[in-house]
Order: C-alpha cells, then sequence, then structure tokens
C-alpha cells in the first residue's frame, strides 16, 4: 500500500513537472519562433542592405558616367561659345577697322580744312600785321604833318600885318622845307608825302597869297578842324583825316 502510495505521488509530480516542462518547451517554441521571425527578418534586412549596396554602386558608376557627359558637354559648350565669341570678336573688329577708317578718312579731311584755316588765318594776320604796320606809319606821318601845319600856322601868324617882307617869306619857306625834308627822309614810301606840295609850289602859291587873306580864310585853321571832328572817331581815324584835309587845304592853299 505505501509502494503505490508512493509511486502515485511521484506519478503526480512527474505530471506536474511534465507540465511545467511543457509550459516550458511550448514557450521555448514561441521564443524560437520569435527568433525565426528576426532571423528572416534580419536576413531580410541583410538582403536589402545588399540590394542597396549594389544599387549604391551602379548609382555611382551613373553618377559617374553623368559627370563625365556633363563634362563632355560642357566642353562642347564652351567650344561652341569661344567659336562663336570669336566670330562675333572678328565681326567687331572689322565693323570697329571700318568705322575706324571711316573716321580716319573724316578727320583727316576736318584737319586739311583746319590747316587750310589756320594757313588763311595766318595769312590774314599777317597781313593784318603789315596793315597795322602801315596804319602806324600813317599816324605817326600825320602826328609830324600835323606839327608841320602847327609850326606854319604860327609862323604865318607871327609875319607883320602889312605885306610879307622876303626875309619873312623865306624863313616860313626854309623852315617848311627843313619840316618836309625830315618827314621825307624818316619814310621813303607814304601816299600823305605824295598830297604833300612841293616846295616850289608853294613858294608860288605864298607869293600869291597875301598874309591878310591867310589870316582871313576860316578853313585853314587845325584847330577848327580838329573841333569839327567826331568825338567818337579813334586817334588813328582823326590823324588820317587830319593828313587829308592838310594836304587838302595846302592844295587849296
Amino acid at each position: 500500500m505505501n509502494q503505490t502510495g508512493d509511486l502515485q505521488v511521484l506519478n503526480h509530480q512527474l505530471n506536474i513537472q511534465n507540465g511545467k516542462l511543457s509550459l516550458q518547451v511550448e514557450v521555448l517554441s514561441q521564443q524560437i519562433q520569435l527568433l525565426q521571425k528576426q532571423i528572416l527578418q534580419l536576413q531580410a534586412k541583410v538582403a536589402d542592405y545588399q540590394n542597396l549596396k549594389e544599387e549604391n554602386i551602379t548609382l555611382k558608376k551613373d553618377i559617374m558616367n553623368l559627370q563625365e557627359q556633363i563634362q563632355v558637354q560642357e566642353s562642347e559648350q564652351q567650344l561652341v561659345q569661344e567659336s562663336q565669341f570669336n566670330q562675333h570678336l572678328e565681326e567687331m573688329q572689322t565693323r570697329h577697322k571700318k568705322q575706324i577708317q571711316d573716321l580716319k578718312t573724316l578727320y583727316e579731311d576736318k584737319i586739311i580744312l583746319l590747316q587750310k584755316e589756320r594757313s588763311s588765318m595766318q595769312d590774314q594776320a599777317i597781313q593784318m600785321g603789315v596793315s597795322n604796320q602801315a596804319s602806324k606809319t600813317l599816324e605817326l606821318q600825320a602826328a609830324k604833318i600835323l606839327q608841320i601845319s602847327h609850326k606854319l600856322e604860327k609862323t604865318l601868324s607871327d609875319l607883320p600885318s602889312q605885306s610879307p617882307s622876303h626875309g619873312h617869306i623865306g624863313i616860313s619857306k626854309e623852315t617848311y622845307n627843313q619840316m618836309l625834308d625830315q618827314l621825307k627822309s624818316k619814310s621813303s614810301k607814304n601816299i600823305i608825302l605824295e598830297k604833300i606840295p612841293d616846295q616850289q609850289n608853294f613858294s608860288q602859291r605864298y607869293k600869291k597869297t597875301s598874309v591878310i587873306n591867310i589870316k582871313k580864310e576860316p578853313t585853314f585853321s587845325v584847330k577848327k578842324i580838329l573841333h569839327y571832328n567826331k568825338p567818337q572817331d579813334s586817334t588813328r581815324t582823326q590823324n588820317s583825316a587830319i593828313a587829308l584835309t592838310i594836304s587838302t587845304l595846302t592844295k587849296k592853299s
């Protein structure tokens, strides 16, 4: 009896242990299944990684090929652009050369015209210089003639009121001749000097005219002639007018 009871107890304990073991086996089986699933997932990830790695390598190759193609295209585009730029530059240079040549021709013509104008202006300046020099000479001679007329007027006014004696006539004639010779010696060619009467004509006219008539004639006074000149006339114009007036008066006398 005791043995049977012991066996039953042992059997019961064994059943309990078997149940526990069965549970453990079931748990382990589930864990194994989970691990297998994880392994499968890891294998899939590994496969994906390999695929990605291969794709990465392929992409790298594609990128390198694309880079080479881009470089080739860029080189071709640069060559085309350089060719177009050189062609455009040549066209611009040709056009600019033509424009420069046209400008050179135009400016050469203008330079020639300017040179002609400069030569003409130089000739005019030379002529004006000669004219100015002649005017200055005429002014000096007019001043000399004016001085002579003043001295002659003074000499005539100093004569006595009666008929002039031969001594006074000789003095005035000699004074006139000296001043006229002095003036002619300083200027060899002068139009005004040609208008002055020579010594013989002056002497003959002087002998025919009395001192009283000379004093009475109002047009002989140089002061009156100067008085009627316009005030706005220049010195050069006044001197020339005085010289011509004196010469005319001398001829009329």
